[in-house]
């Protein structure tokens, strides 16, 4: 990007600003490393090892974006809310923002984010606790039985076997995706990982059919200030638009609807609650965590915001090398 001299406030001190595509998160920490870039993310688990850097810093601050294990809701085990739930109690998600984020993170449980004005209050918000026997309990509900000489669960005599799909290079999700598999697999569901490029990958959640040719997938949304989530949960958003799971609740589409009419916020407030409760009950997702941002910015760059959900550098024109 090369700077406007005719903007009409401040002029940039950056004549130009280059943004470099590294897929692998090791390979753009390297790159930080010797200087020939001045910004990248840090994995959770090299934070410890880069604090003291002698050539860059780290900033760290919560950002406006959330993981996630989605369910194709036309795939005939996922249609049914029974088994969403059950997943849901099978996951224990502190155990992932410990394992996988070093504890630099926070279990999500809406499709929202504590940063935002529209976040209710804890106590309000619904919620499923880690418990195991409660997951099984919901799987037997809905006709599964367990095989007692594969250790997998079975309906009508189909096994529960199923494949997640991830972006291959996101290490954080590759480590998420196989402590899921231990999970589940401890309640009768055989769970294969299937890593893509990310060409390939959108090309699978974007297909225009239905259904979708995939089980499941580990994604994340960044959000934006308003909490309106018409594009992604809105049934007219299937499959072309961001629904890809094909969610379909007449309820949240009329909530979706009105959220966008009201203009007073402390309505537009509890319309987004009861929005993003419904969604939390019907489980069209296990929402996983807020993954904490953790950003190295070499130490010749002066002139950051403050961290935050605008990033370090939402006034950029008065960024400077130093």
């Amino acid at each position: 990007m090369t700077r406007n001299d005719q903007y009409f406030d401040d002029i940039p001190k950056l004549k130009n600003v280059i943004l470099k595509i590294i897929p692998d998160a090791n390979t753009a920490i390297v790159s930080l490393e010797k200087g020939e870039i001045h910004q990248a993310s840090i994995l959770a688990k090299d934070v410890h090892r880069y604090q003291n850097h002698s050539t860059f810093d780290i900033y760290q601050y919560y950002d406006l974006v959330y993981t996630y294990l989605g369910f194709n809701l036309k795939h005939p085990f996922f249609s049914d809310r029974r088994v969403r739930q059950a997943f849901a109690y099978a996951v224990n998600k502190e155990a992932i923002v410990k394992g996988v984020l070093k504890g630099r993170g926070l279990p999500a449980h809406i499709p929202s984010s504590p940063e935002l004005w529209a976040y209710p209050q804890q106590s309000s918000i619904v919620t499923y606790e880690y418990n195991a026997q409660k997951a099984t309990q919901l799987l037997t509900s809905a006709g599964f039985v367990m095989n007692s000489k594969t250790g997998i669960l079975e309906k009508d005599g189909v096994p529960f076997k199923f494949s997640l799909i991830t972006n291959k290079g996101n290490k954080d999700r590759e480590k998420t995706a196989q402590i899921l598999q231990q999970f589940l697999k401890k309640i009768g569901v055989d769970m294969s990982i299937q890593l893509l490029e990310w060409s390939a990958f959108l090309k699978i959640v974007n297909a225009q059919e239905d259904p979708k040719p995939f089980d499941a997938v580990i994604l994340g949304w960044s959000l934006g200030l308003d909490p309106d989530g018409y594009s992604i949960w809105h049934s007219s958003q299937y499959p072309q638009g961001f629904n890809f799971i094909g969610y379909n609740n007449k309820t949240v589409d009329q909530l979706l609807e009105k959220g966008r009419s009201e203009v007073v916020r402390e309505e537009r407030q509890l319309i987004y609650k009861d929005i993003f409760n419904s969604i939390a009950t019907d489980v069209p997702y296990v929402f996983l965590y807020y993954p904490e941002s953790i950003v190295g910015v070499n130490n010749q760059v002066k002139g950051l915001s403050k961290p935050g959900p605008a990033g370090l550098m939402n006034r950029i024109e008065g960024i400077y090398l130093d």
